[in-house]
């Protein structure tokens, strides 16, 4: 036993430090003398980020130091040491630490409002029904008019628009970052009015899952994108829920992701084995993969193509594809097609990851300066939320950079940049529309002429 505490010390003490950075901020948010609130902004993100550092170090230390055949591929076959993979774990907990302290500092000291959203205009359903049916009539006509055919597995949606004109690839993409808003808008809204539209949200729940069983698992962001949004409202608006009941939550939310995963993979591997080998390891431990992987490629010196300019990765995906004539740099494409070509010819992809973004970047400096600036930044988006009026838009801002929030971590740090300008659009198009239906409401009858 000694000795294997010994060998796996490497790995022990980042993640000892990865819980305890987690465990003073909770302390510290208790001092504040009410219930810590899961769903807050800043404790759902630092609790998604000790997950993806606890899940695949205890996969690897409850594997006898190594991990298998069945995980992530890339990870079995490199079979790292304690003392390789160490240094990574230590940026987690060095990110996860910058951030909980930035956060804690910037938060505010104010209560999440409880009171029930004011200014609900019902109107709004229709509007952001309608536009969230517009997004499938959108890939029902590209796919009728291109002659897409249907994907025969989750790799090859990601190839389905590739033979598009570079522009028309552009609108999908962003198509589907739009559906996902729209999907997450109109939950909300539902969700304020439960009494009213509870028959219409488990009926929408009841379709989604039941879309899953018939036509088989594919991404799986919009299935959670809907559940958390229904529960996180659920929770602040409808009926709190005790301790107990957000553990089991959780812990069904956790196994369902997972699950999905699985069921994805074995699906997958029917024609194509390969795929699923490149495929099948889990979430967390891709983006340990990843981290892992290219440390030894920055150090071979394969990675200086990319910097700096992935630093303006995401802000460069706000404008239109063509305005630069290299196209959209995504950290996530270069890694693949440079270094797993064959994988991404078949559709295959990996996330990338801030930590990732940290080791291709100034290492240390990275993880502290991004961990500050999301901490800062989350935290500014919490006390505006709670130092405002309890709005539909404030808060359906706050849930979305909630539920979303886990993409800082999981593919780049900026990447809710270009979903942010999506979302002001959106609110943009809503409050005209009713600002265009409330002036047609109030234009007075015109009366006969006297002459007619």
């Amino acid at each position: 036993m000694f000795n294997y505490l010994y060998s796996a010390f490497p790995i022990l003490l980042p993640l000892t430090c990865c819980i305890a950075a987690e465990w003073l901020f909770v302390c510290r948010l208790k001092r504040e003398k009410r219930p810590v609130d899961f769903f807050e902004l800043g404790v759902f993100y630092s609790a998604v980020v000790l997950l993806y550092a606890i899940f695949p170090a205890v996969e690897y230390l409850t594997g006898g130091l190594s991990f298998s055949v069945l995980g992530e591929y890339r990870l079995f076959r490199a079979d790292p040491s304690p003392a390789q993979l160490g240094p990574i774990f230590w940026y987690y907990a060095g990110y996860l630490a910058c951030f909980v302290f930035a956060y804690g500092r910037f938060r505010g000291q104010k209560v999440v409002a409880q009171q029930p959203v004011v200014g609900l205009d019902r109107r709004l359903v229709w509007i952001l029904g309608g536009a969230y049916a517009c997004t499938y009539i959108f890939f029902a006509v590209l796919k009728s008019m291109w002659n897409l055919n249907t994907p025969e597995s989750y790799g090859e949606t990601y190839l389905l628009y590739d033979g598009l004109p570079p522009v028309l690839q552009s609108m999908a993409n962003h198509m589907v970052g739009v559906a996902l808003l729209l999907q997450l808008l109109l939950m909300a809204f539902l969700m304020l009015d439960y009494a009213r539209y509870k028959r219409w949200i488990y009926c929408w729940l009841a379709l989604d899952v039941g879309g899953i069983a018939i036509f088989g698992v594919g991404s799986r962001t919009g299935l959670m994108v809907l559940l958390l949004s229904f529960l996180i409202t659920y929770n602040r608006f409808v009926k709190k829920f005790s301790m107990r009941t957000l553990a089991t939550v959780g812990m069904v939310l956790f196994v369902v992701f997972m699950g999905l995963g699985v069921v994805r993979a074995l699906s997958s591997s029917a024609d194509n084995p390969a795929f699923s080998l490149m495929g099948s390891g889990n979430e967390f431990d891709n983006l340990l993969a990843n981290a892992y992987d290219l440390h030894d490629l920055k150090a071979a010196g394969d990675t200086a193509d990319i910097f700096p300019q992935f630093y303006f990765a995401d802000f460069t995906r706000v404008l239109p594809e063509g305005v630069f004539p290299s196209g959209h740099i995504d950290p996530s494409r270069w890694y693949v097609q440079n270094f797993y070509p064959a994988y991404a010819d078949q559709g295959g992809g990996f996330a990338f990851g801030v930590i990732p973004e940290c080791i291709v970047g100034l290492g240390w400096f990275d993880v502290i300066w991004r961990g500050l600036l999301v901490g800062w930044a989350f935290g500014m988006i919490h006390r505006f939320y709670v130092d405002g009026a309890n709005t539909l838009w404030r808060y359906a801002f706050y849930l979305w950079a909630t539920v979303f929030s886990f993409q800082t971590f999981r593919v780049t740090t900026f990447n809710l940049v270009p979903r942010a300008v999506s979302m002001f659009l959106i609110w943009w198009f809503a409050k005209t529309l009713l600002g265009l239906l409330q002036s047609s409401a109030q234009m007075p009858a015109v009366s006969p002429s006297a002459n007619s």
